[in-house]
């Protein structure tokens, strides 16, 4: 019974020294499973980083052409827009066209009854002819000295008198149909067929669309930077920001008092009619164009007491430039002096950097996956 309870304690301890010696073997083993699985094998990680060094990413500095503009807003209008009036008094006997309608010059717009009008010239006529025979009358009497001359002139002015009311009457006649003085749409439409208008009544509004322009005010100081016939750019939101090409047509002489600004008109070029009169543009009015010349991106800038500097590597040694910028657009700035095309300058970890601050250059994601 004895020697049982020792084999007993002696098979535990032997299962528990055995344990110990596997669990040891696995430890030792742990660096080299952990390697296999890739974790520690990029040398680009920061655990390769020396001492004091940061990690940062580069690009390589380039040379582009670089454009300066004035940036404004306007909406769109036409060069030709019309407001119809009626010429003579009515009711309104028929509309012909509805607001968004395309109308061709003369096309006829609305109808007045013109019933009124035909009696007046039936009339007009006939007295016109009535003072004719008697003007003739009269002259065959005059050329026979049966009568005076002041007779004779009385009668040849009623008959002058007569012919004159007999055109007013056709002309107010011809005013009845209201046409369109110019080609274009018909914007809006104030009236109804049966309503009663005078010759103050707004009766229709039709914009012309060979024509587009914008109207842009442009500060004094800039004014010296703006000629006519100068390219512009007008980019329209509502179209997914097209862009249009656009050209200054017109320069106001007059500066306005109350806001200091110049009036500029610009033409569009918009050959398949996609802008609308009253729709909201923006204008860039370009005023300077640097071909080839070197540029950093505005990411790359940090700034430090107001002023704009990059940092460029070289010898893994971040170097502190002081920026001097030239134009810019809405990614680069032009570099005027200190930067030469290739130089390598920090996009990312820049920040919080100084100068002479030992860096590493990590690859971009796309060239590791690679």
């Amino acid at each position: 019974m004895l020697l049982l309870r020792w084999n007993i304690i002696f098979g535990l301890v032997f299962l528990i020294f055995i344990s110990l010696l596997q669990c040891s073997a696995r430890v030792s083993e742990g660096d080299p499973v952990k390697q296999e699985s890739g974790e520690s094998s990029d040398p680009s990680s920061e655990s390769s980083l020396g001492v004091n060094e940061v990690l940062v990413e580069t690009i390589p500095v380039t040379a582009q052409t670089m454009r300066s503009y004035i940036l404004l807003s306007s909406t769109i209008e036409t060069e030709t827009m019309v407001d119809i009036y009626p010429q003579v008094a009515g009711i309104i006997k028929e509309l012909l066209v509805e607001e968004g309608d395309r109308v061709t010059k003369n096309s006829l717009l609305l109808q007045l009854d013109d019933t009124e009008h035909k009696l007046a010239e039936q009339k007009a006529e006939v007295n016109f002819r009535k003072s004719e025979a008697d003007f003739n009358r009269v002259k065959e009497s005059f050329e026979k000295k049966i009568i005076s001359e002041v007779e004779y002139e009385t009668a040849k002015f009623t008959m002058q008198e007569a012919e004159l009311n007999w055109k007013q009457a056709q002309q107010d006649l011809s005013y009845t149909r209201i046409t369109a003085p110019i080609s274009g749409v018909v914007a809006e439409r104030l009236v109804y067929a049966g309503n009663r208008v005078q010759n103050t009544t707004k009766l229709f509004q039709i914009v012309g669309t060979s024509e587009k322009i914008v109207r842009v005010f442009i500060p004094e100081k800039e004014i010296s930077s703006v000629k006519t016939g100068q390219k512009t750019i007008v980019i329209a939101e509502f179209l997914s920001n097209r862009e249009f090409q656009g050209t200054i047509k017109r320069i106001s002489p007059v500066v306005d008092p109350s806001s200091g600004t110049f009036k500029v008109t610009v033409g569009i070029s918009d050959p398949d009619g996609a802008l609308s009169p009253g729709m909201f543009v923006s204008i860039r009015i370009i005023t300077a164009v640097h071909e080839n010349v070197i540029v950093v991106p505005k990411n790359a800038i940090v700034y430090d007491g107001g002023l704009p500097f990059v940092y460029v590597v070289k010898n893994s040694t971040a170097h502190k430039i002081l920026l001097q910028e030239g134009v810019s657009d809405v990614q680069y700035v032009e570099a005027l002096a200190d930067l030469a095309e290739g130089d390598e300058i920090i996009i990312v970890g820049q920040s919080g950097l100084k100068d002479g601050t030992r860096v590493k250059v990590m690859q971009p994601l796309n060239a590791v996956k690679k």
